[in-house]
């Protein structure tokens, strides 16, 4: 999926895992998620598909535009499946994981969806059109021959309500990310700021930051997660890295006391890996990452702070009143042993 970059580094866990079985993979996708993917496994063959190229606000009405552009995404869905069908031909394609892509399945492969939320959580304006919605997800995710959910089943799940749903049947893998457990090295940041999802929002948090670090007493590491626009004119305790793989941002988290990030459910699953502290910034307008970051506050996990009222000289002070991630030690040989009876090896 291409609606931000966390669809595509948590398939990193499921490229590895398939590469351990010594399957041949192909990875499909379009935009920056196919970018990532492609610099994390350049070795591997990489194919287009169809963009759904989502427009998204500066105001809080994110979900209203979104809904807005429904008829496009269905159109994109319709042109993802023939693609779908013709790889699946072209390249002889026994298995297809499909992280959010309601297109990517076809009838001559085992076609699995994977996608932490079985309840899609909309905003007050358009909560109204909630059960329709969530009729139509169910519909699209019925048509593969099974769902595979990154989470826990039950009362230890991450995603909490938008996981858990008694109407989709499911596989539920535990949470999965690109990173293994961190050992903590050498204190070089107090602070590690990810920025990361869909613009415009991603620069607004940014310049917030920026207008924010003029009086820092920490040791900041700011990952813009952009490739150009050079950054100009910061804090002189602030260290900006414009790009980071997964090797670079994960001696980056190693090294810093806190983490500040968007609380997209990806980023959650990488913190809940690497273990650590952190306090979550949750995109305007977006419900579900607002949800995710009262959750983790709920269950004193991390704490949470609005766009608006961001104070980065407090938040490690925040962030002393919830208990931190543990770091997970087993999520690949879990999602092995579900590729592995999948594809009856």
């Amino acid at each position: 999926m291409d609606w931000g970059l966390g669809h595509a580094t948590r398939c990193v866990a499921v490229i590895r895992a398939l590469l351990d079985l010594q399957c041949t993979v192909f990875v499909a996708g379009s935009g920056p998620s196919l970018t990532v993917l492609r610099e994390e496994f350049p070795s591997l063959p990489h194919l287009a598909l169809p963009g759904y190229n989502p427009q998204y606000s500066r105001s809080p009405a994110l979900m209203r535009k979104l809904m807005s552009q429904l008829p496009g995404f269905i159109n994109t869905i319709r042109l993802e499946h023939r693609v779908t069908e013709e790889i699946v031909k072209d390249h002889g394609i026994d298995l297809i994981v499909s992280d959010n892509r309601y297109g990517c399945r076809s009838g001559n492969a085992t076609s699995i969806f994977m996608g932490h939320q079985l309840n899609l959580r909309l905003s007050s304006g358009v909560r109204w059109t909630e059960p329709v919605v969530n009729q139509l997800h169910r519909w699209f995710v019925k048509r593969f021959d099974s769902c595979w959910v990154p989470d826990w089943k039950g009362e230890h799940s991450l995603a909490g309500d938008l996981s858990q749903s008694a109407q989709t049947e499911a596989v539920y893998l535990g949470p999965l990310s690109r990173f293994q457990k961190l050992q903590k090295e050498t204190r070089s940041f107090d602070l590690a700021i990810i920025l990361s999802g869909p613009e415009p929002q991603r620069t607004l948090l940014e310049k917030r930051i920026i207008a924010v670090s003029d009086n820092l007493r920490w040791n900041v590491c700011l990952v813009r997660g952009v490739r150009d626009r050079p950054l100009t004119a910061v804090s002189p305790h602030m260290t900006v890295v414009d790009y980071a793989d997964s090797e670079t941002l994960g001696h980056i988290l190693a090294k810093s006391e806190v983490v500040l990030a968007r609380s997209g459910y990806s980023t959650i699953m990488d913190l809940a890996h690497t273990g650590g502290k952190a306090v979550f910034v949750p995109t305007p307008g977006q419900p579900e990452q607002e949800y995710l970051a009262q959750r983790m506050a709920e269950q004193g996990i991390a704490g949470y702070v609005s766009q608006d009222e961001l104070d980065l000289n407090i938040i490690i002070e925040k962030s002393l009143h919830y208990r931190g991630f543990e770091g997970i030690a087993d999520g690949h040989t879990r999602l092995c042993s579900a590729l592995r009876e999948v594809l009856k090896i």
